[in-house]
């Protein structure tokens, strides 16, 4: 099946499945944004930092933040470019509906992961 391209119908279910991806990337990234900074506060209390200290390191919770976004969105943007690539492979041999289940599925297992472990602290 090398050089044929898929019809018109698998083109367009590689493209949903990618936007849903992309979708989920987008909501993957905020969850484990959330929950790293919810991780981070609670280890800040921990350690007895008073409620105050942010005024005292506020430029450094802002640059975690900021750090943050950065990695996640370099890494989505990553994550976005591979699986549309994923996709469309699946599309040529035929194999995309495995695909699509294993890549969406992956991304709502960290969404999870990420909303529970936002949720435990």
């Amino acid at each position: 099946m090398e050089g044929r391209s898929p019809g018109c119908g698998l083109t367009l279910a590689q493209v949903a499945a990618w936007l849903s991806s992309s979708a989920l990337v987008l909501t993957d990234i905020l969850l484990v944004r959330g929950a790293l900074l919810s991780v981070l506060t609670w280890l800040g209390a921990r350690q007895g930092h008073a409620p105050t200290s942010y005024s005292q390191f506020g430029w450094t919770l802002e640059f975690v933040d900021r750090a943050l976004l950065l990695i996640l969105g370099c890494v989505g943007i990553g994550l976005a470019v591979g699986l549309e690539y994923y996709y469309r492979r699946g599309a040529e041999t035929g194999d995309l509906a495995r695909r699509a289940i294993r890549g969406l599925g992956s991304l709502l297992a960290v969404g999870l992961a990420a909303l529970a472990l936002q949720l435990a602290f």
